[in-house]
């Protein structure tokens, strides 16, 4: 059994969860037509189709409960592989999201989103790299691949 998460990674943790939440939310609200802050967020041009604002909320929800379930938050039956794996999935796509707003059209993607997806990069790996959760093995560890 390893050692608990820390107080600094169930804070990173909760942070990261909150700003996936928001992400997620503010997507779906897009999918569903709203248009508030959405030219802002793309720089201006063309709005995309809906069903890609779904593409990217849906993923965004599923991650929540990841990032929470490898801090020992929630989840304790999850298979910690998922957790584990999930989690460095989220940083890195936040470091992504950084490099593509860094090459962006706007002051807001360079100045502001780039800065920021890079802090939820940093946050996310805090919790990716905790000690595992020391809850023992989910019974559907087994049925994962290694």
């Amino acid at each position: 059994m390893g050692a608990e998460a820390t107080s600094v990674t169930r804070a990173a943790a909760w942070i990261v969860a909150v700003v996936l939440a928001t992400l997620s939310g503010l997507h779906g609200y897009w999918a569903m037509c709203g248009d508030w802050g959405l030219r802002e967020a793309l720089g201006g041009g063309e709005l995309p189709h809906a069903a890609l604002a779904w593409l990217v909320a849906v993923p965004l929800a599923a991650a929540v409960p990841v990032v929470l379930g490898r801090a020992g938050i929630w989840g304790e039956r999850l298979p910690e592989r998922l957790l584990v794996q999930g989690t460095w999935v989220v940083t890195v796509a936040f470091a992504l999201a950084a490099v593509v707003n860094v090459a962006g059209r706007t002051t807001l993607e360079r100045a502001g989103f780039a800065p920021f997806c890079i802090l939820m990069s940093v946050l996310a790996a805090v919790v990716a790299s905790s000690p595992r959760r020391g809850r023992g093995p989910s019974p559907l560890d087994t049925w994962l691949p290694s």
